[in-house]
């Protein structure tokens, strides 16, 4: 049954991309649009076509310009338990094979206890050494979360490669992204930059990385950096 008019729709995600159906409604969602993103004009013509309004949660912020609503830390967070994850498994069964399944988890600590249970059972195959890490866009919510993660699994500090824009602004590709084995990207990009990682970087000897996770990035995003 169709909610009346005047009914507040609230989503954590936009509505599908590529539909035409005009929204009559106001929504509070992740729109994914004012930084124009793929299909952001068709997308925000058929709130005006529908007469809805769309508040998008990235761009409601209280008087000092602060945003009012975030998930960030918990994507870096999620993000990085994933990666170890996915980190622990390839090590585990090296041979080209599907990736890890993943499901929801009934707490934080119930995640956080699988990636340490995880890593603990991949490390003899890593030469008993803690995987190295790369947080890019260490300061941040999603970066912050990420690191939190590493430290409630176990990694040592000094396993854990926290970068922010002071390491990246000679611009890349770097080779510490290669020689780490998991590398998580959490920066927030305004404008296009060169990439952090090629093919031919990857190429170079001393490559030891086996995941990269993009916790705080939008593929569908006209910056995001290539590579």
């Amino acid at each position: 049954m169709p909610a009346p008019v005047l009914h507040l729709c609230s989503e954590t995600k936009h509505l599908e991309r590529r539909s035409a159906f005009p929204p009559h409604h106001a929504h509070i969602q992740f729109g994914h649009c004012f930084k124009e993103q793929e299909n952001w004009d068709h997308y925000l013509s058929r709130f005006e076509r529908g007469g809805g309004v769309l508040y998008d949660i990235e761009f409601l912020t209280d008087s000092s310009g602060q945003r009012v609503s975030a998930f960030g830390y918990y994507a870096g967070f999620a993000g990085a338990a994933i990666a170890l994850l996915a980190w622990s498994y390839q090590l585990r069964y090296p041979t080209p094979r599907p990736t890890i399944d993943t499901s929801s988890y009934p707490s934080e600590a119930a995640l956080v206890d699988a990636v340490k249970n995880a890593v603990s059972s991949a490390i003899p195959s890593n030469g008993s050494r803690s995987p190295q890490v790369l947080v890019m866009g260490a300061l941040g919510r999603c970066g912050s979360g990420a690191i939190d993660l590493f430290l409630a699994a176990g990694l040592p500090s000094s396993s854990i490669l926290k970068w922010d824009v002071a390491e990246t602004t000679a611009g890349g590709p770097f080779h510490e992204v290669a020689t780490a084995d998991v590398f998580i990207n959490c920066i927030n990009l305004s404008k296009p930059i060169s990439p952090f990682i090629t093919l031919d970087s990857l190429a170079q000897p001393g490559r030891q990385q086996s995941y990269a996770d993009l916790s705080g990035l939008q593929y569908f995003y006209p910056t995001h950096p290539p590579g």
